[in-house]
């Protein structure tokens, strides 16, 4: 089994090519194709399930540097941004931070409990996340504050089929659930802005995928599942699947673009 390059763009977006040997991983995703190099992004949608927060982390393997984000929605059922954005490097952990501060929503400027929310990223790394957590006012972590999150890789198989991948390398020591995955095969990329859950044309034109309404996958496994049709080059894939599991503080939609070169 050999694996290859793509360019990879989640809400959370990953993938690989044939001649390329590259772990290419979701994520997220992050919206549309930037083109040159190496791309990885995510972009999610993140439901608060524990206390009211003020802001979001997210924990990255490796160092990593943000080309884009997405600071979240002016407008709509899912309304709340972000007006800072910060990308700090920890050499002793070998991690990259995101933090996502300065949150409002033109109502009491809190995330609170079963509020949705929305950030976005794309990155020159693999998007391994380690840990996400919500912070308080003053950007700390909120005491026992865990988001699941999972990154997608993609392998590059025999006949120009691709099998996705979900490997559970979290910090915490928890079975994580991938729910209820679609994709959609198009002739042409999403934007950023309407790679989301208010994209009624995208939405409608994805489709499940066999053998991915619920992958539960302990600490330290991987659980993969193969694209039911032949992908071939130029081809734009969208895959949407759920985060779950118990014991996180939030519920994670989202979204991977993978433009297959």
């Amino acid at each position: 089994m050999k694996k290859n390059r793509v360019l990879f763009v989640i809400f959370a977006i990953a993938a690989m090519f044939l001649t390329v040997n590259v772990n290419a991983r979701t994520a997220y995703q992050n919206g549309v194709y930037v083109g040159g190099g190496t791309t990885y992004g995510c972009n999610v949608d993140l439901k608060n399930l524990g206390p009211d927060a003020y802001d979001l982390a997210a924990v990255l393997k490796g160092q990593c540097h943000t080309s884009n984000h997405y600071d979240g929605y002016h407008s709509g059922d899912k309304v709340g941004w972000f007006s800072s954005f910060t990308e700090t490097y920890n050499s002793a952990t070998d991690t990259t931070t995101l933090h996502w501060q300065v949150f409002s929503d033109g109502n009491d400027d809190m995330i609170n409990n079963q509020q949705i929310i929305h950030v976005g990223w794309t990155t020159n790394c693999s998007n391994d996340v380690k840990e996400m957590y919500w912070t308080d006012k003053a950007g700390n972590r909120i005491p026992g504050s865990v988001v699941y999150n999972l990154n997608t890789n993609w392998t590059y198989r025999s006949n120009n089929h691709i099998a996705v991948s979900w490997a559970n390398e979290l910090n915490v020591a928890a079975d994580i659930t991938i729910r209820d995955v679609e994709f959609a095969v198009l002739a042409t990329a999403v934007p950023l802005e309407d790679l989301n859950t208010e994209n009624n044309g995208l939405n409608s034109s994805m489709n499940p995928l066999p053998g991915g309404q619920t992958l539960t996958i302990p600490k330290g496994k991987t659980a993969a599942i193969e694209l039911p049709a032949p992908i071939l080059p130029g081809a734009i894939i969208v895959l949407k699947y759920k985060v779950e599991g118990a014991g996180s503080d939030a519920v994670a939609l989202n979204y991977a673009q993978m433009i297959v070169e």
